[in-house]
């Protein structure tokens, strides 16, 4: 009876101690979500909602098609302008629409039964500013390394690139795909020796763009390919 009894009190003592050694990491815990009920919904730059819907984001993609991303109530359809949608179960969507420039964008959210629970409109026609500053910071045999000032406006998207030879049209020199979004570039595979004039211009999330920066002109080194053919 006696050797049950210390038994007992060495497996209490056993328990009590695995207990009192084992750490809980708060981390690995299930967190609690917390409902901010401060949240206020900012609309985005030349857009203008209200009612149960909410535009997050949109912008012009590289096939021309304007895409919108938005939330509302769940499974609730999504008019743009003359297209026809539906959000997820969770209320979210994103979808893209052609649509010429300058032109207004609808959004309506609304009920099996056509009720509307939410609008918005996207007006955005105003190009970014010219931008300025434009500088030479290095020239080489074939590249040029250019930087410029940034533009502040809310909806800005990026910057394109633009060249000239002396005899030939301006070209862009990044690709369509090619979001540039710093004030810093480098133009490279160039012809020695050769003149070029370089402009900057800025456009926004509908890629309306900007009136081009002023010009630099600036010479590559070296020698130009036809210099000494006789």
């Amino acid at each position: 009876m006696e050797k049950k009894k210390l038994l007992f009190l060495f497996l209490m003592i056993s328990v009590l101690c695995l207990f009192s050694c084992v750490s809980i990491n708060n981390s690995e815990l299930p967190q609690k979500k917390i409902f901010d009920f401060n949240y206020v919904y900012k609309a985005p730059i030349n857009v203008e909602a209200s009612g149960d819907l909410e535009i997050t984001n949109y912008y012009r993609d590289d096939f021309d098609y304007v895409n919108i991303i938005g939330k509302t109530k769940p499974n609730i359809i999504i008019k743009i302008n003359e297209d026809t949608f539906k959000a997820n179960q969770n209320g979210y969507f994103k979808e893209r629409i052609n649509i010429q420039p300058k032109k207004s964008i609808i959004i309506r959210g609304l009920t099996e039964n056509n009720i509307e629970i939410g609008r918005a409109k996207i007006e955005d026609y105003d190009a970014p500013n010219q931008p300025d500053g434009l500088d030479i910071v290095s020239v080489a045999e074939n590249r040029i390394e250019i930087r410029w000032n940034e533009n502040r406006e809310e909806d800005l998207y990026g910057y394109n690139i633009y060249i000239s030879t002396k005899d030939g049209g301006w070209q862009r020199v990044n690709r369509a795909d090619e979001i540039i979004t710093k004030t810093e570039y480098t133009i490279s595979r160039l012809k020695t020796g050769t003149l070029y004039k370089i402009r900057v211009t800025a456009y926004d999330k509908l890629r309306n763009e900007s009136q081009p920066s002023d010009e630099k002109t600036v010479t590559t080194l070296g020698e130009a390919a036809n210099c000494c053919n006789h």
